[in-house]
């Protein structure tokens, strides 16, 4: 392992922090639906009437940001940083399923026994009968338990999928491309299995070949990337308001405490829409993913201590797939600069950062 080169993966470790913490308020949580809806259809701020110029910017910055993570990327491999340190994080990849398993059930339960759909922000009895919302809300607490228990979970997985897709026309578009990280978790798990610990493993299911647990996470980090992106345009750029409020309501705009007046609340959201939209595409390239991983596990621990419990149990399946992506990197596919696994000469090779 080189010092030189863990120092710049440090370094990109910690400027992912420093800019990312803004991008993690999870405004539809926070702010009641009624609310969401007024501030839809008052009048934008000035930063975000048009594309020019501050929108365009945001975008830019987004683009830079990503191109410095691809470019750290690049030196972090040529330098061969952290091998070793990378051989036993991948030793430890079988923890990653049962983890990705028991979070997104305990998600899955916990949302069905408060009788909404995924997440706090999408009320079953708002948009079905009683009768149709108790049995979405059961068949979610059903396949929860089965994923904590590790019990059929390929199948529930794929049920998990059929369960999910209904959701545009229940609550709308948008409020579902809020949630599409499900479908990398049902991915994740209906390819790589719930691992050891499990009433599968019990009942002798094959585990998964390796080419399958590597599909697996590399199908999950473009979902989780994507996912990012999905939120930073549909909440940030398309909503602003509601961001704003919540920067100002949890005085989340430092910039102003030290002093910079011209940095608004406004430009405080466009600056955690371009770290967002940044974090979302360096996890779809696999640019510098292992540092990358500790940033943003990093960054949800901030969030938990500020907005509390809810926000901890929502966001279990992130950070359990934040450390099988820390485990596994690129997970060998699927990567712009990455050939077939079963074309390389060492496994470190495929899933160094």
């Amino acid at each position: 392992m080189r010092k030189g080169g863990w120092r710049a993966g440090i370094l990109v470790a910690a400027g992912w922090a420093r800019c990312a913490l803004p991008a993690a308020a999870p405004e539809k949580w926070i702010v009641s639906g009624d609310e969401v809806k007024r501030m839809q259809s008052a009048p934008r701020p000035p930063e975000f009437a048009g594309f020019f110029p501050w929108i365009a910017a945001t975008l830019a910055a987004a683009a830079l940001l990503a191109g410095v993570a691809v470019a750290a990327d690049r030196f972090l491999r040529r330098r061969r940083a952290g091998e070793r340190l990378c051989r036993a994080l991948l030793r430890l990849r079988g923890v990653a399923p049962p983890l990705v398993g028991v979070s997104t059930g305990i998600v899955l339960a916990w949302s069905g026994w408060s009788r909404s759909f995924v997440a706090p922000d999408l009320p079953l009895d708002a948009v079905l009968p009683h009768a149709a919302a108790t049995a979405l809300a059961w068949a979610q607490v059903v396949l929860g338990a089965a994923l904590v228990l590790g019990a059929f979970t390929r199948a529930a997985a794929i049920a998990l999928v059929v369960v999910y897709l209904p959701g545009a026309a229940l609550f709308g578009l948008s409020s579902w491309l809020d949630y599409v990280d499900i479908l990398g978790f049902a991915a994740y798990l209906a390819l790589a299995g719930r691992g050891p610990l499990s009433v599968d493993a019990l009942r002798r299911v094959p585990a998964a070949p390796e080419d399958a647990g590597r599909l697996a996470v590399a199908l999950l980090r473009l979902v989780l990337g994507l996912n990012f992106v999905l939120l930073a345009v549909n909440n940030k750029l398309a909503n602003p308001a509601v961001s704003m409020k919540i920067v100002a309501d949890w005085n989340l705009n430092f910039m102003q405490r030290l002093g910079v007046g011209w940095f608004t609340d406004a430009r405080f959201v466009l600056a955690a829409t371009a770290v967002e939209l940044a974090v979302g595409l360096a996890l779809v390239l696999g640019a510098a993913l292992r540092p990358l991983a500790i940033v943003v596990f990093g960054l949800l621990v901030t969030t938990f201590a500020i907005f509390g419990t809810q926000e901890l149990v929502g966001h279990l399946p992130i950070l359990s797939s934040g450390i099988a992506i820390l485990l596994m990197g690129t997970g060998g596919r699927l990567w712009y600069g990455q050939r077939d696994p079963a074309e390389e000469p060492s496994p470190v090779t495929a899933t160094r950062l």
